[in-house]
């Protein structure tokens, strides 16, 4: 055991060690957040080599004190995800935790807190504060409780939690009522963990005392917090939860899944800096290897070598006859963001739930952005023909009961920011489609999908658009194609289906090189790894990897998250054998105001990513730019006289503006006979305006995104976030 300690102590400080050696061959710019990870601060008094390397001295954490006092900006965890996207500007971000509740705490931390006036929140197990004994998970104290002081061993009281609450300093959250390790417990039980010591802090210190929670053992890639517990915390009434996987926090961090950076016994103020910096490849590959240590079994094994749609416990994509285990079918959730969606809702949803279903089921999720159309009311009527049970999870009631998060509800409360669900897919048969409805309060795209998959309980994560048809066998490719490529994010080419004359010739220019600068996801025919694809279908992995969708876009939250993607090392696949159809505008009005969408936030996106992710983004505006700018040089000719190098400037800058406009209408005229040729005849005439709106309306999106985020600083435009399609009442056009 000793050896084994020893060895682990020496592997973590050569690891920062490591880390700072390499800190002057990277960037110092902070990719995000640093939440640290802190367990008990105290001294022994003996030494022995089977202490956990998580225990801290009082002296070693004051010199790491100093350093963040006048080198990091600390901030309370509620915080970190917001002030993540100021991270590297001028001082890094860090937030502190402590984790299981040690009285050493208030003893050993505080005073240094409030010397350096640095904000911290205390995780506790509420089982055991007042308790007389060690905690039973932590074996070294049970082993030395006679050798060492009970401040090294003891956990915190109620009144010393209270004495932390009152520097203003502290704030208390939840680290589960019994510590359990996720992986052997029930989803039922894990609700009711959460929600117990949810109560219980709340009745001894108050509702400001129990905003946030941390997993016990904590990482989602070893199966410790999965898809119903992070559920269950939200509905108990948390608001952030924090886990045990290393990495930074960004502003696309789930809310529910925050990573953090454990602090060891030997990190010195230097190893601190690098880790507070991003610089974690090393600890990243000690974590690699521990894992691997524990999935070490042949099942695990399996996960290992062939990659895990999700974390320890649940189904791995494929797996090998090679080692005598049969592959595991694994479950698929479909997630669906709608508004204003009464038309189109239902034909989705009985397309979807018709699919054919992979050995191990699937299940619907729709996040509703708070529909005033009547498509709250299609989706209650669905619903029920599904399986006729309608719930309302809602808020405590009188007696501060709760429905559980993980059972139907039996109430008909419906109070302030209730939420409605169809709580179905617990009862369901595997092979057996579950429909669940959610309500998305941030109403955009990006909100809803990334409120889906926090629910989802799938192993893999399918999104889907109310405007699309899929074909019967869409999921069954979806995930032919994951196992066959291992790719990150895989989907099909962006085929249309048409009711009208206009809307027939938006989509033949749609397929047209001209219309988007040759995007492969346009070509119906083209196989193999792009930079992004229509819709996706990712392994949960990848959200755990890269993060969720980025909430700030309005449009391109798809285009970014691939880019995040394939700039973290991933890979995007698309394959013609994935067949969905897209439904396009169906006016001029909308496709321009659409494509001005895409535009405008495609500058957010660069702007975020310092780099675009493919040059013909930049096409549209760069034209219309220098169209511009050559029709104003051209009106310096007349008032000058003739002769003058004025006039000169001016009629060189008029013959090159018609030179321009006359090659584009060339191009135009071309673009729009070869379309035709493929599409019909008919549809010439109009074809030359199509095309003109897709170009000058990202064009024009563009520069305006320009203005408002690069030049003026002044953030989106509200004009810009309305919607080109929906209800009338709530279209923008």
């Amino acid at each position: 055991m000793t050896g084994r300690m020893l060895l682990k102590h020496s592997v973590k400080h050569a690891a920062g060690l490591a880390a700072v050696a390499a800190s002057p061959l990277t960037s110092r710019v902070q990719r995000g957040a640093c939440v640290l990870m802190y367990h008990r601060v105290a001294d022994t008094g003996i030494f022995d080599l089977s202490l956990d390397d998580w225990n801290i001295s009082p002296s070693r954490l004051e010199k790491q004190f100093q350093w963040l006092a006048s080198h990091a900006e600390c901030v309370p965890l509620g915080e970190v995800l917001q002030k993540s996207s100021c991270a590297g500007k001028s001082k890094p971000v860090v937030a502190l935790t402590f984790d299981d509740g040690f009285a050493n705490f208030r003893h050993n931390v505080l005073p240094l807190l409030e010397r350096y006036r640095i904000p911290a929140t205390l995780f506790v197990v509420t089982r055991y504060v007042d308790s007389a004994e060690p905690y039973p998970f932590d074996h070294w104290s049970q082993q030395n409780r006679l050798r060492v002081p009970s401040l090294a061993w003891r956990p915190i009281t109620w009144p010393e939690l209270e004495e932390c609450l009152r520097s203003g300093l502290v704030s208390v959250g939840s680290h589960s009522h019994n510590h359990f390790n996720a992986i052997n417990v029930r989803d039922e039980q894990l609700g009711e963990e959460a929600m117990i010591s949810h109560d219980m802090l709340k009745g001894r210190l108050g509702n400001n005392a129990v905003s946030f929670y941390a997993y016990p053992y904590g990482s989602a890639r070893l199966g410790q917090v999965r898809a119903a517990y992070t559920e269950a915390v939200r509905t108990a009434g948390y608001t952030m939860a924090v886990t045990t996987d290393l990495g930074l926090a960004t502003s696309s961090t789930p809310r529910f899944q925050v990573p953090r950076v454990e602090v060891h016994a030997y990190d010195s103020p230097r190893i601190l800096k690098a880790k507070v910096f991003g610089n974690l490849w090393p600890q990243s590959l000690c974590d690699r290897f521990r894992r691997a240590q524990r999935h070490f079994t042949p099942e695990g094994l399996t996960s290992v070598l062939i990659g895990s749609a999700g974390p320890k416990g649940s189904p791995p994509l494929s797996a090998s006859p090679a080692f005598g285990i049969a592959p595991v079918a694994p479950r698929i959730s479909i997630v669906v963001a709608c508004r204003n969606e009464s038309d189109h809702i239902g034909a989705c949803l009985s397309g979807l739930l018709a699919m054919e279903a992979p050995a191990g089921g699937f299940e619907v999720i729709v996040a509703d952005g708070q529909s005033t159309d009547g498509t709250r009311e299609v989706l209650a009527r669905l619903a029920k023909e599904v399986s006729g049970q309608w719930s309302v999870v809602s808020g405590p009631g009188p007696s501060g009961q709760r429905p559980s998060p993980l059972r139907p509800a039996r109430g008909e409360g419906q109070g302030e920011g209730s939420t409605l669900r169809l709580l179905t897919s617990v009862l369901c048969p595997p092979s057996s489609p579950a429909l669940r409805v959610i309500d998305n309060p941030g109403r955009l795209a990006a909100c809803g999908l990334n409120a889906a998959i926090q629910v989802a309980r799938g192993d893999i994560i399918v999104r889907a658009d109310a405007h699309t048809e899929y074909a019967p066998d869409y999921l069954l490719r979806c995930l032919e194609v994951l196992r066959q490529t291992g790719a990150d994010n895989v989907g099909g080419p962006a085929r249309t289906k048409t009711e009208g004359f206009l809307q027939q010739a938006i989509a033949a220019a749609y397929h047209s090189p001209f219309s988007v600068g040759g995007a492969r996801f346009h070509d119906t025919n083209h196989q193999g790894y792009v930079d992004t694809v229509t819709y996706g279908c990712w392994p949960r992995s990848t959200f755990e990897k890269f993060g969720l969708f980025d909430e700030e876009l309005v449009r391109n939250q798809d285009d970014e998250h691939n880019l995040r993607i394939i700039r973290g090392g991933g890979k995007v696949y698309q394959s013609p054998n994935i067949k969905s159809w897209y439904q396009p505008r169906g006016s001029l009005g909308a496709l321009f105001k659409q494509y001005m969408q895409y535009g405008y936030w495609k500058v957010r996106v660069i702007q975020k990513h310092k780099h675009p992710a493919s040059w013909r983004h930049l096409v549209p505006a760069a034209f219309l730019l220098v169209l511009m700018l050559l029709f104003l040089l051209s009106a310096f000719c007349f008032p000058w006289p003739v002769k003058s190098l004025a006039y000169f400037t001016g009629l060189l800058s008029a013959f090159c503006f018609l030179s321009l406009l006359s090659a584009y209408a060339l191009a135009l005229i071309t673009a729009s006979l070869l379309t035709a040729a493929k599409a019909g005849w008919n549809l010439l005439p109009v074809l030359p305006v199509v095309f003109a709106c897709y170009h000058f309306g990202y064009g024009l999106g563009f520069l305006r995104g320009v203005l408002d985020f690069v030049i003026l600083h002044r953030g989106a435009s509200a004009s810009f976030a309305k919607l080109t399609r929906g209800s009338p009442e709530e279209k923008a056009c």
